[in-house]
């Protein structure tokens, strides 16, 4: 019935139709047409995805993509550039009924456009279809609550504490509280279905380092367009949150003193003297009190800093200040002697 209305469409079209109920020797017979040059337009079911070399084929024009799963479409793509004829793969969906888990699979495949992008696919689909746990039967759990890509650093980590004999003395990982007045959130408007929401929290949250966030940020400005001020306060916060865990910042507060704004910065047990004197070198208006560090908002901010996301920044500057400097492994083993 497509291929009639094709055939309406294109008048000068040598059309042949193949699909999985028709008797082996007439498929083969039909695709082999196809592959020969007697016909120019195969019209095919999904059978085509099953290893059919056509190295003469140059374009693929997928319809109801959105129904089709994440293997498929990458399967289906891959059967024409076969050759060194440039190729063209076309996937036409309905944006009206496109679900939110079509709308990650279309995107996944047209991310997925270098050579040996299998593995690319296949960890996006473990992301989009969830995931049981590693180490035992349920089909769903810590890492569908934690996201893949972190729940994976976590086992990294865990892997390569295990392999270095580290156990009890294990160093904790600084949790950091940052209670300030800005307004850092993904807005309904701008992210409008929840789940996916949840999903980039997740993603966000689990971010180690600025280079993944600002790869998720180039993310959400290709699939969402320009971020809203909230969001650019939000990768504000959390490169501020970064900079805290490596130099051991556990709170950040605003609070109210004498009708004035101070900045307190809480510290871990283990950040040294020497640490703490480490931050003065940026501003000597810093004040030492215990294990804790102020500065009044006006000190810190200067006029042209108006912007949340500004002062936010020059604040992240001073707690980098902070950041423990790591010895050398050699310094380290050493010592251990």
């Amino acid at each position: 019935a497509f291929a009639d209305k094709l055939r309406d469409l294109v008048p000068k079209g040598r059309f042949i139709v193949g699909h999985g109920q028709l008797k082996p020797e007439e498929l083969e017979k039909r695709i082999l047409g196809f592959k020969n040059g007697e016909y120019n337009v195969l019209v095919s079911s999904t059978i085509i995805e099953n290893g059919i070399d056509l190295p003469n084929a140059n374009s693929l024009i997928v319809n109801a993509a959105e129904c089709f799963g994440l293997s498929q479409l990458y399967q289906l793509r891959g059967r024409v550039g076969r050759s060194k004829t440039q190729a063209y793969a076309y996937f036409l969906y309905h944006g009206a009924k496109l679900k939110d888990d079509a709308r990650k699979r279309l995107r996944a495949i047209v991310e997925a456009c270098e050579l040996g992008s299998g593995f690319q696919v296949a960890m996006r689909d473990l992301e989009i279809r969830g995931a049981g746990e590693i180490l035992g039967a349920s089909q769903s759990g810590t890492m569908h609550t934690v996201g893949v890509s972190h729940y994976l650093r976590m086992l990294k980590a865990a892997v390569e504490d295990m392999k270095a004999g580290r156990t009890g003395d294990i160093e904790e990982e600084i949790n950091v509280e940052i209670l300030l007045p800005v307004t850092a959130m993904l807005p309904s408007y701008y992210v409008p279905d929840e789940q996916e929401r949840i999903s980039v929290y997740q993603k966000l949250a689990g971010s180690e380092d600025e280079k993944i966030l600002d790869e998720f940020k180039q993310d959400l400005l290709e699939e969402f367009g320009t971020l809203p001020e909230a969001v650019v306060n939000l990768f504000a916060i959390l490169e501020l949150k970064i900079a805290c865990r490596r130099s051991g910042v556990q709170r950040i507060k605003m609070e109210e003193v004498n009708q004035k704004q101070e900045i307190v910065l809480t510290l871990h047990s283990s950040v040294t003297a020497q640490e703490i004197m480490q931050i003065l070198s940026v501003s000597a208006q810093w004040r030492i009190s215990g294990s804790t560090l102020k500065i009044f908002y006006d000190q810190l901010v200067t006029p042209k800093l108006k912007k949340s996301v500004d002062w936010v920044a020059e604040l992240t500057k001073h707690v980098v200040a902070l950041e423990r400097k790591k010895k050398p492994k050699s310094k380290i083993k050493e010592e251990e002697e």
